[in-house]
Order: structure tokens, then C-alpha cells, then sequence
């Protein structure tokens, strides 16, 4: 099955044959980081950053090709504090899954950038939950997005993105497509 089919199986750990480390965020080891930014910008393209469950006062920009997995999405918190964009990603092949992001602008934010995975995550209380830029090929799948100001996902000018069994609650409006085509909606 492709991605764009009902009943698709994703995963929140997907097989990345480039991954070259994993990184670790939080808990009790010797050379873990204690912020996500601080391994995002150690990473190399193809690493695997996991985040042990706490809250992290942050925010993230990825500009690397990196899985970001958080240890559970119901204890593994980024909070942008009130401002900004709790995740921006702006490169190509991402995979961010297993957290809870709050309090900021945009819950994660895609710019420029294509075969982004934001999967299994609970995006709540932002202004925006997922906002999408003039990208493609992206999978959106699995994701709480609730009490979001604004809009739950807004995808602006992308194309050819799958958005799968994601459950959008309360918000002004629930998916709002700008200039965006050959998108799939499960």
C-alpha cells in the first residue's frame, strides 16, 4: 500500500538506511543534550534524535535531514512559550513524531521543503497547528491537532501531500488549502 491509500500503515520509526548515530535528549546519560536545539545542530544528515519524555521551553529549526522521536507524545513536550514556531523544518526528508507541541505560533511550521513525516504527534493550544509552505510530498499522518487558534493544518501553495487519520478539533477552520493542488485527504 502507498501512503495515499486507506489503511496505510505508518510508522513513528521509520527505516532511514542513511542513519548514521542517534542522538538522546534529556534523561540520565552521560552525553546526552539537554536541549533539542543543541542536538539538531550536532546532527548530520541521516541521525536519529530522541528525546526522553520532560518539557523542553524551546524552539526547534531543523535544517537537516534528521528523525526527531520523542520517547511518549503524551510526556514529551515542547513548549514555545507563547511566541514563534514551536518546529520549524525547513529541508528535505524529516521525520518528527511521538510529541506534544504547545504554545507557540505554529506547532511545526514546513517551509521549502518535501518528503516531510509528521506523524503520531498532539499539536495543541498554538495559533496555528501545522502550517505548510510551498512544499511536497509530505505525509500527515496520525496527528491530534486541537485548540489551535487559528487553522488546524494550512497548507499554502503544496502539493502532492497526503493527509491521513489525522483528528482536527476546535478550531476556526479545520484544514484551509491556499493555492495548493493534487493533495489527499483521508
Amino acid at each position: 500500500q502507498y501512503p495515499h491509500q486507506p489503511g496505510y500503515e505508518y510508522s513513528a520509526y521509520p527505516i532511514d538506511s542513511n542513519r548514521r548515530q542517534t542522538l538522546y535528549v534529556g534523561g540520565a546519560g552521560s552525553n546526552n543534550y539537554s536541549k533539542i536545539q543543541d542536538a539538531v545542530d550536532n546532527a548530520s544528515d541521516g541521525d536519529r534524535i530522541y528525546v526522553y519524555q520532560g518539557t523542553y521551553y524551546e524552539h526547534v529549526f531543523i535544517t537537516k535531514k534528521v528523525t526527531l522521536i520523542g520517547e511518549s507524545r503524551d510526556q514529551t513536550t515542547i513548549d514555545g512559550s507563547g511566541t514563534g514556531n514551536v518546529i520549524k523544518i525547513q529541508t528535505d526528508g524529516v521525520t518528527l513524531s511521538q510529541f506534544s507541541l504547545q504554545h507557540g505560533g505554529i506547532g511545526v511550521y514546513v517551509v521549502y521543503s518535501s518528503n516531510v513525516s509528521i506523524l503520531q504527534n498532539t499539536i495543541l493550544n498554538n495559533w496555528e497547528g501545522i502550517g505548510l509552505l510551498v512544499s511536497s510530498q509530505c505525509l500527515i499522518a496520525g496527528n491530534t491537532i486541537a485548540h489551535n487558534g487559528f487553522e488546524g493544518i494550512n497548507p499554502v501553495q503544496t502539493t502532492f501531500t497526503t493527509f491521513s487519520d489525522n483528528s482536527i478539533i476546535d478550531h476556526l477552520q479545520g484544514i484551509y488549502l491556499v493555492e495548493s493542488t493534487n493533495n489527499m485527504i483521508f
